[in-house]
């Protein structure tokens, strides 16, 4: 297993500001087609240029899959 944290490709400003306005647009597209709903939005700020890698992959799914487990036990 590869446990290096930043072995992804790299991100320059403009494409990590491309990808915002592009979820921007798209919670903002989710909420107009889903007015009596509620938008839960689940993200990593990851300092510097590696933005994802397999490592960060599979911590931010296993994150996903515990709020996910704590939804079904509450809910």
């Amino acid at each position: 297993m590869n446990t290096n944290v930043f072995d992804g490709p790299q991100q320059d400003i403009p494409a990590v500001l491309m990808n915002r306005d592009r979820r921007v647009a798209k919670q903002s597209q989710l909420l107009r087609e889903n007015p009596n709903q509620v938008l839960v939005a689940a993200k990593l700020n990851i300092p510097g240029p590696f933005k994802t890698s397999p490592l960060i992959r599979r911590f931010f799914e296993a994150g996903l899959h515990r709020l996910e487990d704590q939804w079904l036990v509450t809910g």
